[in-house]
């Protein structure tokens, strides 16, 4: 039998969380934390060589710092908007559901 959406979700959070429970979580994310981290570097660098830039390692990085603050900057205001509509399309059809 074929699990459901929710059902996958609360598998893979138990797996998560008996995984964490037996390893340190800085070590079992470490890599996939440096390539994240590397994703940003390489954009930095793209974007100076398409404006012909020549900067240095510690410019490339200083970028790259505010590139990565600017992804989970928004990713958090995603999030909130996301929220929002949902709790305005909750809202909408609970309305909806009364007035019926």
């Amino acid at each position: 039998m074929a699990l459901s959406p929710e059902q996958r979700i609360a598998r893979a959070r138990l797996a998560a969380l008996a995984m964490h429970a037996r390893h340190d979580p800085r070590e079992t994310s470490r890599a996939g934390t440096a390539a994240l981290l590397a994703k940003f570097e390489v954009q930095a660098r793209a974007e100076a060589e398409e404006r012909g830039e020549q900067i240095s390692e510690e410019e490339i990085l200083r970028r790259a710092e505010y590139l990565r603050r600017f992804y989970f900057a928004r990713l958090s205001w995603r999030g909130v908007a996301a929220r929002r509509r949902k709790a305005r399309e909750r809202e909408r059809a609970a309305r909806e559901a009364a007035s019926s």
